[in-house]
């Protein structure tokens, strides 16, 4: 059997993940925050009566989701190499 399904979900959460995934991580956690930046100043500029265009509501929107899911996915991606490194006996 082969150790990537051996592996538990907070294992895959804590394990070391490849460079190419540590950045998509970075990348996807500073676009949902400025996603959600975008949502919250709307919401205060609706509270004072101005408008944002819809089109930037819908990709702040769309924007959040597919970070979160790009985040999620680069996450529990594991550089097996060095796990394998850093758990040998």
């Amino acid at each position: 059997m082969n150790i990537q399904n051996k592996l538990t979900l907070w294992q895959r959460l804590t394990a070391p993940s490849p460079k190419l995934f540590a950045f998509i991580s970075k990348l996807a956690l500073l676009a949902g925050a400025v996603a959600f930046s975008v949502a919250n100043f709307n919401t205060q500029l609706n509270s004072l009566g101005i408008d944002v265009p819809v089109i930037l509501v819908k990709v702040a929107t769309i924007a959040q989701w597919v970070s979160a899911g790009a985040l999620a996915i680069s996450n529990l991606t594991v550089d097996f190499d060095k796990y394998k490194k850093d758990n040998a006996l």
